[in-house]
């Protein structure tokens, strides 16, 4: 390209000097002279030219980040634009129950070696005892009675005595031989629950490792669809047949809010549901093992309650399986002004208006009460044939 510029200057110096000629030629000659505001003076120099082009830039390598934990969010270190090295902590999950399982399975892991430690304990016991030295000294006793009986030494009560601790030797021995192979099943099945335990603290350990989530590559961040005290499902469920149960809540999990306010509590659930319904199943879960839940009770006040009870229906229309839980819920008892503890007739009034409105996941306290009012509601739907027909079939 510069050299094709050269050329380019090159000439245009030939035709100036050319016309430089003619004018000084014809001017000689007394013609008219050119009008110098015509003219310029030729320099050397670098051409520029820009080009304005449109495109999509795409990264060398895309890396999409998904956790190996389950868990709340609780620190988010980074944001879209931003750049990140190889190993910076992207995101970290909520660690309190996750450091709680780490302190139970190594609980455990100690019990266990405790438990091999006895079981190993107890089998030299009876490696002793089924050596049975007693033995010997039972038999030099019984020969040295038997010798003193027949020189009318000793009394034959003696001997027998003598005979007696022989036998008890013998049965003592039998048995710690016998107790000897128990010992050794109980060491190694000690061995194994140590083993177990070893395997549970590594995983208690690797899944709060997994609660930190950092970055694979160095990059920047192209997006962000996640928010402090946003539940994280582990990738690793994705290949299982779990259910991942979609609960509304205006708050994060465990946070009571006083006062909640909704402008239509039913449409901001549906509408609630349906984003994290999307949001799931952009991230791998099948839309078949989601279960969608309206959250009775949970920052939702009476009113709120008894409305989404009511219009139940409108949830249903998601097209996916719906729970109900109301078991004993305080809405319950303030509906009718009972206790906890004596709401189980509410309690099913308000599962069977669910159920009849599309609920068809139930979650209850008392399992045989709960199990036959849903079956009446199941034959009254259709959706089971009856248990028998006789009444004025005969």
């Amino acid at each position: 390209m510069k050299k094709s510029r050269k050329i380019s200057l090159a000439l245009g110096g030939a035709a100036v000097a050319l016309v430089g000629g003619v004018w000084g030629y014809t001017t000689l000659n007394g013609a008219t002279p050119l009008d110098a505001s015509k003219m310029a003076t030729v320099e050397r120099g670098t051409m520029t030219r820009s080009v304005v082009a449109t495109g999509k830039i795409e990264p060398i390598t895309k890396v999409e980040i998904k956790s190996k934990a389950n868990g709340i969010i609780e620190r988010i270190n980074t944001d879209v634009d931003r750049i990140v090295e190889v190993g910076s902590v992207l995101v970290e999950l909520d660690k309190e129950n996750l450091r709680a399982r780490e302190r139970e399975a190594r609980a455990n892991l100690q019990a266990a070696r405790a438990a091999l430690e006895g079981a190993m304990a107890q089998f030299e016991k009876n490696k002793v005892e089924a050596e049975a030295p007693e033995l010997d000294s039972a038999r030099r006793n019984y020969d040295r009675a038997h010798q003193l009986h027949e020189q009318k030494l000793v009394s034959p009560q003696a001997l027998d005595d003598a005979r007696s601790a022989v036998d008890v030797a013998q049965n003592r021995k039998a048995s710690a031989q016998v107790q000897l192979g128990v010992s050794k099943a109980k060491i190694a099945e000690a061995q194994a629950n140590v083993a177990q335990a070893q395997a549970a603290v590594e995983r208690a350990e690797e899944e709060l490792a997994n609660s930190t989530i950092k970055a694979p590559i160095k990059g920047t961040v192209l997006t962000r669809d996640v928010e402090i005290g946003s539940p994280v499902s582990s990738i690793l469920n994705l290949g299982s047949a779990a259910t991942l149960v979609i609960t509304h809540s205006a708050a994060a999990p465990g946070v009571h809010l006083r006062r909640p306010t909704y402008d239509d509590v039913v449409t901001e659930i549906k509408a609630f549901l349906a984003d994290r319904v999307e949001l799931a199943v952009a991230r791998g879960v099948p839309e078949e093992r989601i279960v969608i839940d309206p959250g009775h009770d949970l920052n939702k006040n009476t009113r709120h309650s008894l409305d989404i009870t009511r219009r139940f229906a409108e949830l249903a229309d998601l097209g996916l399986p719906v729970l109900a839980a109301v078991s004993n819920k305080d809405f319950v008892g303030e509906a009718v002004g009972l206790d906890r503890g004596e709401r189980l007739e509410a309690s099913l009034a308000a599962a069977t208006i669910c159920a009849l409105n599309g609920a068809r996941i139930l979650r209850m306290h008392k399992v045989r009460e709960s199990v036959r009012a849903a079956q009446m509601v199941e034959a009254v739907l259709g959706l089971r044939e009856p248990a028998y027909l006789r009444h004025n079939l005969t």
